[in-house]
C-alpha cells in the first residue's frame, strides 16, 4: 500500500504537468523542474534512509515517509505559487525515497531466496498505482482534490503502520564499509546502469502526455491514456517476465531488456503516428518493467554486508538522473520539439545496455559474480 500510494502521488504530478503549466504560466523548463523536485527529494531520502536503515529502525523511517507524503499532498492542495508546487513535489519525493527504499529492503528480508521475484512483485503495486494515477489525477474538475485524497490516505496508512510489526536487522559493519561499497567498481557500474534506466523512464513518463496533446495534437484523454497505458504495461511486464527473473543471470536479462527498449522507443518517436506511437510506448513500458527491480535485487544480494546503503546508493543515482533529464528534455522542447528531446531516452537505453555488457565482461574475466 505504501508503494502504491507513492506511485499515485508521483504519477499524478507527472500527468498534471500540462495543467500546472497553464494555471501557473510555466515554461517547459519550469514544469520539468517540478519533476526534478520529486527526484531531488527521492535522491536525498533513499540514499540517507538506506544507510540509516542498516544501523537503526526501519519502522521509524517508514512512518516518516507516510508523514511527509501527507504533508506534500497538503502543500500542493493549498499551492498558490510555483514555489509551493516545488516544495510539495520535494516532500512527496522524500516520502517516496523512504517508502520505496525501506519497504523494498523489508520485503527482500522476508523473501531472501527469491529477491528478484519479491522486488518485481512489490513493483506490481507501483504499476497498479501508476496505471490508475493519470485517471485519478484528472477525475476531479479541480485537480487539487486529488492531492487532498493523497494526504488523507497517507495519514491513514501512517496510523495503520504505528501498531504494525516491521522486520528489523542491524548491521555490525563499521561505516568504513560504506566507503568500500561506494568505491567498488561493480557497484559504480550498477549505479550507472540505474542512472540510464531512470533517464529513460523519467523522460518518457514526464513528457509522454505533453507529446500526445501538444505535438501529436490529440485530445487530453489520449494524453491520459498514453501515460496510463505505459504504466499498465509495466504492471503486466512485472507480473509476467518480472516474476521469472531469478531463473536468469541478472546482468544478461538487464542488458537484453535495455536493448529492446531502445528499439521500441525508436519506433515510437520515428513513426510519430498516434496509434503506432501509443503501441510502441506501451511495449517500451512492458520491456523496461523488470529492469529497476532486478537491479535493486541484485545489489541487495551482491552487497549483503550493507544492503540498505547499496540499495539506497543505486536508487539515489537513479533519482539524480530524473533531476537532470526532465528539465533537459524540457529545454530541448523549448528550442525544438518534445519528440526531439525524447530521443535522449533512446540514447540512454542503449547506454544502459552497454553498461551491463561491461559488467558481464568483468564478471567473466574475474570468474566470480563477486558477492560479498
Amino acid at each position: 500500500m505504501g508503494i502504491l500510494l507513492f506511485a499515485i502521488a508521483i504519477v499524478s504530478t507527472e500527468r498534471l504537468i500540462p495543467r500546472f503549466k497553464t494555471e501557473f504560466l510555466l515554461t517547459h523548463s519550469q514544469a520539468g523542474a517540478i519533476l526534478s523536485a520529486n527526484m531531488l527529494g527521492f535522491l536525498i531520502s533513499i540514499l540517507l534512509g538506506g544507510i540509516i536503515s542498516d544501523y537503526s529502525s526501519k519502522k521509524r523511517l517508514i512512518l516518516a515517509g507516510f508523514l511527509l507524503s501527507g504533508t506534500g499532498g497538503i502543500l500542493i492542495f493549498l499551492a498558490k505559487s510555483y514555489f509551493m508546487l516545488l516544495l510539495g513535489g520535494l516532500f512527496i519525493g522524500i516520502s517516496g525515497g523512504l517508502l520505496e527504499g525501506i519497504l523494498s529492503i523489508v520485503i527482500m528480508l522476508v523473501f531472501k531466496e527469491k529477491p528478484g521475484m519479491a522486488m518485481n512483485l512489490t513493483q506490481i503495486f507501483f504499476g497498479i498505482g501508476a496505471g490508475i494515477a493519470p485517471f485519478f489525477a484528472t477525475l476531479f474538475r479541480e485537480w487539487r482534490f486529488a492531492y487532498s485524497l493523497i494526504a488523507i490516505l497517507s495519514f491513514l496508512l501512517l496510523f495503520v503502520t504505528i501498531p504494525s510489526t516491521i522486520p528489523e536487522t542491524r548491521s555490525n559493519e563499521k561505516l568504513k564499509e560504506i566507503t568500500n561499497l561506494f568505491t567498488n567498481p561493480l557497484f559504480l557500474l550498477a549505479a550507472m546502469g540505474m542512472f540510464f534506466y531512470s533517464c529513460t523512464e523519467t523522460g518518457i513518463v514526464g513528457w509522454i502526455s505533453s507529446l500526445f496533446i501538444e505535438e501529436l495534437e490529440t485530445s487530453k484523454l489520449w494524453g491520459t491514456l498514453s501515460l496510463s497505458a505505459y504504466w499498465f504495461a509495466q504492471f503486466v511486464g512485472r507480473a509476467t517476465v518480472g516474476l521469472k527473473v531469478d531463473r536468469f543471470t541478472p546482468e544478461k536479462i538487464i542488458s537484453i531488456l535495455f536493448f529492446i527498449s531502445g528499439l521500441t522507443l525508436s519506433g515510437a518517436l520515428t513513426l510519430h503516428i498516434t496509434n503506432l506511437s501509443f503501441i510502441f510506448f506501451s511495449l517500451t513500458g512492458f520491456v523496461m518493467a523488470p529492469i529497476w527491480p532486478t537491479i535493486i535485487a541484485d545489489a541487495r544480494m551482491r552487497f549483503s554486508k550493507t544492503p540498505g546503503a547499496a540499495v539506497g546508493g543505486i536508487a539515489a543515482i537513479g533519482s539524480l538522473a530524473g533531476m537532470i533529464i526532465a528539465p533537459l528534455i524540457g529545454k530541448i522542447a523549448d528550442l525544438y520539439t518534445i519528440s526531439r528531446g525524447l530521443y535522449l531516452t533512446v540514447a540512454t537505453s542503449i547506454a544502459g545496455c552497454l553498461i551491463y555488457i561491461a559488467i558481464i565482461l568483468i564478471i567473466k574475466a574475474s570468474g566470480t559474480r563477486n558477492y560479498r
